[in-house]
C-alpha cells in the first residue's frame, strides 16, 4: 500500500478496535505500522524475542509518515527501552 492508503486502512483497523473491542493482528516488516499498535511480538528465526505494550501508539492520519530510520528508532524506543530487561533473550 502507499502511504495515503496505508493510513486509511490503519484508521479502519483501529476503529475496529476502538469502538467495536475487536483484536488485529498483523504480520509487518513496517516499524511504522507497528507503531500504530498496542503491543509488539517480535520473532527471530521463529521464536519470541520480545513481547511488550507500545508506550505512545500513533493515532492513524494524526501523524506523517517519518523516515525509516526514524519509525526504527520510535519502535526501540517503545518496545526495548519500556521496562525491564526482555525475558525472551
Amino acid at each position: 500500500l502507499d502511504s495515503r492508503s496505508g493510513s486509511e486502512v490503519m484508521q479502519i483497523f483501529q476503529d475496529l478496535n476502538q469502538n467495536r473491542g475487536i483484536t488485529t493482528v498483523f504480520v509487518t516488516h513496517d516499524p511504522w505500522i507497528a507503531r500504530h499498535t498496542h503491543r509488539v511480538i517480535m520473532l527471530r528465526d521463529g521464536k519470541i524475542v520480545t513481547d511488550r505494550e507500545v508506550e505512545s501508539p500513533l493515532v492513524a492520519g494524526e501523524a506523517e509518515r517519518p523516515s525509516e530510520a526514524e519509525a526504527l528508532e520510535g519502535v526501540f524506543r517503545d518496545v526495548y527501552y519500556s521496562g525491564s530487561e526482555d525475558e525472551y533473550n
